[in-house]
């Protein structure tokens, strides 16, 4: 409030006769009992008294507008961290995911590495059992069919040299069918 509203102020105080008893008291009592002077320093008090009130009531409401400024930061910053926590949280969840993920991978790696070389020993042992049937296999039906097919008797008797070349066939058959199985062994 400016000087000029506070002395109208006072003069509407006035004009109702609503003097306040105290400071009009004050004021006689410095006037010497002169009631022109005591109305005059009535009113330079009164005046005093309404702008300091009005200032101070600026000021009060200038600090509960700091204070609402400051709970409003206050509550600003609270949901800042609350945000950042949860963002920290999800970065946590993330990274324990692809941390998870890696080691899956990692897992899985091996095993794939462990089924490789389970599927080379595997191979191996086929070629064990493979190369030996070949080979029987080829000497036997070779053999066989040598003796069906010479002209000279080994034993002495036809028969008995037919029967020879067919149990070398057959043995060579026995052969090929190891040779099956060799393929597929799992």
């Amino acid at each position: 409030m400016n000087e000029e509203r506070a002395y109208e102020q006072v003069a509407s105080e006035m004009s109702a006769n609503n003097l306040r008893p105290g400071l009009m008291a004050k004021a006689y009592a410095e006037s010497a009992g002169n009631t022109n002077v005591a109305k005059s320093l009535y009113i330079k008090y009164r005046a005093k008294q309404i702008i300091e009130k009005d200032i101070a009531d600026q000021e009060a409401a200038m600090a509960r507008a700091i204070a609402d400024q400051a709970s409003i930061l206050s509550r600003a910053r609270a949901d800042q961290a609350k945000r950042e926590k949860i963002e920290a949280n999800e970065k946590a969840q993330i990274l324990a995911k692809q941390k998870a993920e890696k080691k899956l991978r990692r897992y899985t790696q091996l095993e794939r590495g462990s089924f490789i070389l389970e599927r080379i020993v595997l191979a191996i042992g086929k070629l064990i059992i493979i190369i030996p049937c070949i080979l029987g296999l080829v000497i036997f039906f070779i053999i066989g069919f040598a003796i069906i097919l010479q002209s000279k008797s080994l034993l002495g008797s036809k028969f008995f040299d037919l029967l020879l070349g067919v149990c070398s066939i057959g043995l060579s058959v026995l052969f090929g069918w190891g040779l099956k199985k060799g393929f597929y062994l799992k």
